[in-house]
């Protein structure tokens, strides 16, 4: 299959190698189909071929268990038959999934068949890696994916509801799987713009088979993406908990959960940060992004004392090759991406932060490396088109752009403390931003604001930190700072209007599961976090201007004033409103009503049969009103404590 598979593009043996990869492929389902790895074995060489013979493949692939399923066998081997043949149907179904539907998009009506590779549109996805994103070789990708998750799922519903034989859960069920795939195709689903309730859906089924299997670890690792997707901070890592991560899982996996969990959970800022309620959890994510850096720190020590060991034994070869391994996790990018979530988190919640995780922090380095540890997410799409775990991430993957400029915003704010400086710093971070630091790349709008903002207070903070300037150096500080002012209070007047059309523009701001309701997701609670953390730069900042100015009369005292005034009185402005707007979404999302109507946005009974949901009909028979129930005052629970967090924060 290897050479055929590598042979497939040339022009001219392209049919033949093409029909011998086919037969190839169809041999090795008839002979493991029935086993585990037949999937990932096949994936990389099936997903090669053209669709005509995709298309053959998987229709002999569908005879082949039809004549399976019609084959007789001994009564006591009817429960391994079951299995063998559950297994089977599921390994087509990824099949399917990988080379068809994972490819799904929208095609006009002017789009020809034979056009479709060429209409395909490339994006650039995380780390420079390419995408294919938009047409498959079908006009009807929506109705097909609904198809297929109902397929999926009435294959799940033959799951047995309880352990039975003895097994303690922990057995790995291929109705589980399929469970997985049902919920893939409903994310995919709502990335294409169709059926807003498809994430609630998704999330209904991942916790059936949490329930029944609760040691599946592909179900938790894409639930806890979902929920942090879906803004449910304490859901996140409630579930995060459950896949105990230790030792050196700790340089890899956390990303699932703390890419940007500090704008998304709720801190407590009036409480001790290791309440004994949320620990005990699992759902505090400072105790999660605290015990990470930990094992950093001790990693770092761990590796000097090693390296120290070597020299002294004279162990130079095995020296040279600890070296080599230490780089990985020191020079990854989760190491800088977590100081960032705590140093935010800290700053949001008033802790003090931890000088010991800043100091392993240090400077950014010039380069890092995505080292994500991406196997614990079912990865059955096409490898040419957009993954999972890139749909489920809570925003775009961060670049080392937004890195660095994270970097410049907590510069920015140990800069706005008297008597800390850091000028050497700030031209560090200056350079690795970059000589365009503006420009968006994968960053979001509110954290270009802030870093904007960051860089005109600092901007401030430095010209008044030139001592004994000469006349020209002192005209042109004052011209910046001048400058810097008006731009600040610009850019908080945009925020302010932004901010305030949250109850015109609801879409820009808020998940609209329905016409009626529209629920808080990441993007709702990144916003507002965010523009809570600048408008606390701009007072740290103001504090700081008022102090310097009436020691160095840089600018004139009495339009630093009114200009001060004006900042401040921009950021309560934003910080009013916020306020209110939280507690309205808080009262709606503690309404039982709201709740049962989400409820059957899931399960979606409806009073005339016609009108009947096939994909909500199966996840009423397989999940049940009630836990569809629990799922949705789960969720509400964690959307409440985030929104009484944002009230707290903004109430000083």
């Amino acid at each position: 299959m290897h050479f055929f598979s590598n042979n497939i593009c040339f022009d001219g043996d392209m049919a033949r190698n093409a029909e011998e990869l086919m037969r190839r492929c169809h041999g090795y389902f008839l002979e493991n189909g029935d086993k585990n790895f037949c999937f990932n074995d096949l994936q990389q060489y099936a997903d090669k071929l053209p669709y005509s013979q995709v298309d053959e493949l998987l229709q002999l692939i569908s005879q082949n268990i039809d004549e399976h399923e019609q084959d007789s066998l001994p009564e006591g081997q009817n429960r391994l038959r079951r299995k063998n043949l559950t297994m089977m149907k599921v390994n087509k179904l990824k099949l399917e999934y990988c080379l068809v539907l994972s490819k799904a998009g929208r095609m006009t009506a002017e789009t020809r068949i034979e056009d479709v590779p060429a209409a395909c549109v490339k994006v650039r996805g995380p780390q420079s890696k390419t995408f294919l994103v938009g047409m498959a070789p079908f006009s009807e990708g929506p109705a097909q994916l609904e198809a297929f998750a109902l397929t999926c799922l009435k294959i799940h519903a033959s799951r047995a509801t309880t352990p039975t034989d003895g097994n303690s859960g922990t057995e790995r069920f291929p109705e589980d799987d399929a469970g997985i795939l049902a919920a893939s195709a409903l994310v995919r689903l709502y990335h294409l713009g169709d059926h807003q309730n498809a994430l609630l859906r998704a999330a209904a089924i991942l916790q059936h088979i949490i329930t029944i299997s609760p040691f599946n670890y592909e179900a938790l690792v894409v639930m806890t993406m979902l929920r942090a997707k879906l803004g449910d901070g304490l859901g996140a890592a409630a579930f995060y908990h459950k896949l105990s991560v230790k030792n050196i899982q700790l340089t890899t996996v956390p990303w699932l959960l703390c890419t940007r969990i500090s704008t998304i959970h709720p801190h407590r800022p009036h409480l001790d940060h290791t309440n004994a309620t949320l620990k005990k959890a699992g759902e505090d994510p400072i105790e999660h992004l605290s015990q990470t850096l930990d094992y950093y720190l001790h990693l770092r020590d761990a590796d000097q004392r090693d390296l120290a060991g070597f020299i002294d034994a004279a162990q130079y070869s095995d020296m040279m090759e600890a070296m080599d391994s230490m780089d990985f996790p020191h020079s990854g990018f989760s190491k800088y991406m977590l100081y960032v979530e705590y140093a935010r988190t800290a700053r949001l919640s008033g802790m003090k932060s931890n000088a010991k995780y800043e100091s392993l922090a240090g400077s950014l380095p010039a380069t890092t490396w995505d080292d994500r540890d991406r196997t614990p997410v079912p990865r059955w799409e096409h490898h040419a088109y957009v993954p999972l775990d890139e749909m489920l991430l809570p925003g775009d993957w961060p670049t080392e752009a937004h890195l660095a400029r994270q970097f410049m915003v907590a510069a920015a704010f140990n800069m706005t403390d008297q008597g800390n400086t850091s000028f050497n710093y700030y031209h560090v971070l200056q350079y690795n931003v970059g000589s365009t630091p503006f420009s968006s790349e994968l960053d979001s709008s509110v954290e270009m604001d802030q870093f904007k903002l960051a860089m005109y207070c600092t901007s401030i903070i430095i010209r008044y930190d030139q001592k004994l300037p000469d006349n020209h150096t002192r005209k042109q500080n004052s011209e910046l700072v001048t400058k810097n002012m008006k731009w600040i209070e610009a850019l908080l007047e945009r925020k302010n209007k932004e901010v305030s059309k949250m109850e015109i523009r609801k879409e820009q701001f808020l998940w609209c599961i329905s016409d009626t309701i529209d629920a808080p997701d990441w993007k709702f609670f990144h916003t507002i976090y965010t523009g809570i953390d600048s408008c606390n730069l701009v007072k740290k900042m103001t504090d700081r201007l008022e102090m310097d100015n009436r020691k160095f009369r840089l600018i004139d005292s009495e339009w630093a004033s009114e200009k001060i005034q004006t900042a401040r009185k921009l950021c309560d402005e934003y910080r009013n409103t916020v306020h209110h707007q939280a507690a309205r979404l808080r009262e709606e999302f503690s309404d039982e009503r709201h709740h049962s109507e989400m409820v059957q946005h899931i399960i979606g009974q409806s009073a005339d049969p016609g009108a009947e949901d096939p994909i909500a009909g199966e996840i009423r028979g397989v999940c049940g009103e009630e836990a569809a129930r629990l799922l949705v005052r789960s969720m509400c629970r964690g959307w409440a404590e985030a929104l009484k967090n944002v009230e707290l924060i903004t109430a000083a």
